[in-house]
């Protein structure tokens, strides 16, 4: 998918429609105050990081590759945020499925 960046004027093609509302614009757009779950926590989006968002409806258009990117940036930006001798958060002390099931039995 060729998406331009939020304010790119250059001439050529329009950016695609959106799959979504089918009347936005798909453009990447990189802002800060993003967050995303990753390994049952919610995670910071670096504010750097763009991602192919509709400048309508606001849907987000992934793609394998920002998908895969944004999988390492997640990975980098998780391990910044939970702590390293192994204990448990607020953030971290969700429960496992097995954990819920178990508990249900008895």
């Amino acid at each position: 998918m060729d998406v331009p960046a939020e304010g790119d004027r250059s001439p050529g093609r329009p950016p695609p429609l959106c799959p979504e509302c089918g009347e936005g614009r798909i453009l990447l757009v990189a802002r800060a105050g993003r967050k995303a779950r990753f390994k049952r926590v919610d995670v910071e989006i670096p504010a750097e990081f763009a991602i192919p968002t509709c400048n309508r409806c606001g849907a987000e258009a992934m793609t394998d590759e920002i998908a895969s990117a944004l999988d390492a940036v997640l990975e980098t930006a998780y391990w910044a945020t939970v702590p390293q001798d192994g204990r448990k958060t607020a953030a971290t002390a969700a429960l496992e499925p097995r954990e819920v099931t178990g508990r249900r039995r008895r």
